[in-house]
């Protein structure tokens, strides 16, 4: 059975920020960051939105948003409880067909460089191409 990408729809909003904002609280806290759930609520209206369900289980939340050549990945979380069963690489898999479908020659994302999801991202093919702070920019290209 494969990942299942499922449109969120607008009175979603609220459900896809607890869950991104609970993800990101650890590195948040780390780096004295504040949630600015007006700029989330911003952001959202300009990306598109994707549950994510596995054996019909709420599984994540996979946000995106394409601009010019390069598909720019905003937010990919799994749930805790469902993560280290392979989802994510699942979920990264599906991004780049998409990607290629829509003429992208790249996804692109950024991330804490003290984040686990850094190594995540290394481990399946992403590199890192600048580090902004406490942000580490990746880049994956896509062959055609």
């Amino acid at each position: 059975m494969t990942l299942t990408l499922s449109p969120a729809a607008a009175s979603d909003a609220q459900a896809m920020e607890q869950l991104i904002r609970q993800a990101m609280a650890p590195c948040y806290a780390r780096h004295a960051l504040q949630w600015d759930s007006a700029a989330f609520h911003l952001q959202l209206a300009t990306t598109r939105n994707h549950w994510l369900y596995w054996h019909g289980q709420l599984a994540g939340v996979l946000r995106y948003q394409q601009d010019g050549q390069a598909l720019y990945l905003r937010d990919l979380h799994i749930v805790p409880t469902l993560r280290g069963q392979g989802l994510g690489g699942m979920a990264l898999a599906q991004l780049a067909t998409l990607a290629r479908l829509c003429g992208n020659t790249a996804i692109r994302l950024r991330t804490f460089a003290d984040s686990p999801a850094l190594h995540f991202y290394l481990r399946h093919g992403y590199q890192q191409v600048r580090q902004d702070g406490p942000l580490a920019g990746l880049a994956y290209p896509l062959s055609r």
